[in-house]
């Protein structure tokens, strides 16, 4: 029997302060944090070539605390689906069936993989990191972007913050480069209309005593601008 959109209900147990399945440790406190605000985020399984195939959503996500230690419990959707049977036909219809197990079809992966997009994804990173004492800021930029270190440094620092702090969310930010690109170019667009308006008061455009722009007016506008 396949079917679609089954209602599913699930309770997960948390390890607390000891190690899970992986050998993860999680404290209370990090294991609060992230499920103070969880919601319709895919189920999924993962594939062999390392990537994780969504099979349904979990609308509805809370954090249980009791007698009995901590788990999550939650509502969703798994896609699709059925039970595996041992059938007997007549005349097209099924007469009889034993229920052998429940099943979850992977008919959604095709089309999962088709409508995947590739986008360039700007990163912020507000990672602590230490240095001597005599250098100042531009010793360090240049350190950073022009000297023999490498960036694949990074790696290592971030998962040592992790380590340390059980999560990095905190000091990363992610916006999609398109989006970025284009909040630029209107602010420049923005920028450059103000300066041209700017210019056209002082050249007295719109007064009727219309002069020249010289550069001595130009940077008169433009200190009124940036003031």
């Amino acid at each position: 029997m396949r079917t679609e959109n089954i209602k599913v209900t699930f309770k997960i147990p948390i390890p607390v302060d000891k190690p899970d399945l992986n050998g993860v440790i999680y404290s209370k406190e990090a294991i609060r944090n992230a499920y103070k605000n969880v919601k319709d985020i895919p189920i999924e399984i993962p594939c062999n070539d390392g990537r994780f195939l969504p099979i349904g959503v979990a609308q509805e996500v809370e954090l249980i605390e009791d007698e009995n230690g901590m788990y999550i419990t939650g509502v969703g959707l798994v896609w699709h689906g059925g039970t595996e049977e041992s059938v007997e036909i007549k005349d097209g219809k099924v007469t009889s069936f034993k229920v052998n197990g429940i099943g979850i079809a992977k008919e959604q992966e095709d089309n999962y993989m088709a409508d995947r997009q590739i986008k360039t994804i700007q990163w912020t990173i507000n990672l602590p990191m230490d240095f001597p004492s005599e250098w100042d800021d531009d010793m360090i930029e240049f350190h950073l972007n022009e000297s023999s270190w490498c960036c694949s440094n990074l790696i290592s620092k971030l998962k040592k913050y992790d380590e340390k702090n059980d999560c990095i969310c905190g000091i990363c930010e992610a916006k999609v480069a398109e989006k970025i690109e284009s909040l630029i170019s209107e602010e420049r667009n923005k920028t450059l209309d103000e300066v041209l308006m700017a210019c056209d008061i002082e050249c007295g455009l719109y007064s009727g005593d219309v002069k020249n722009l010289t550069r001595h007016i130009l940077m008169r506008v433009l200190d009124g601008l940036r003031e």
